[in-house]
């Protein structure tokens, strides 16, 4: 009697995670639609998201954020 051995069965292809550059870059249009909307709060909530989104950022991104963080400061103290 002969056995057949089977192949094994391919592996899965593993599932690719969301990159985290296309979250940041969503937070950061999130960032600006806040700073677009004419209630204060929304800013000051903008000025902390971009401040804890900048320490995580790549580096194209963090321009973004600094941009940002500056943009509150001059716009509060006109």
């Amino acid at each position: 009697m002969t056995e057949t051995i089977a192949p094994p069965p391919a592996p899965a292809p593993p599932s690719a995670p969301a990159p985290a550059a296309a979250d940041d870059r969503q937070m950061a249009m999130v960032i600006y639609i806040l700073y677009l909307v004419p209630a204060g709060i929304t800013h000051i909530v903008g000025l902390i998201l971009a401040y804890v989104s900048r320490e995580s950022a790549p580096p194209w991104l963090k321009t973004h954020y600094t941009l940002q963080i500056r943009t509150f400061w001059i716009g509060s103290t006109s």
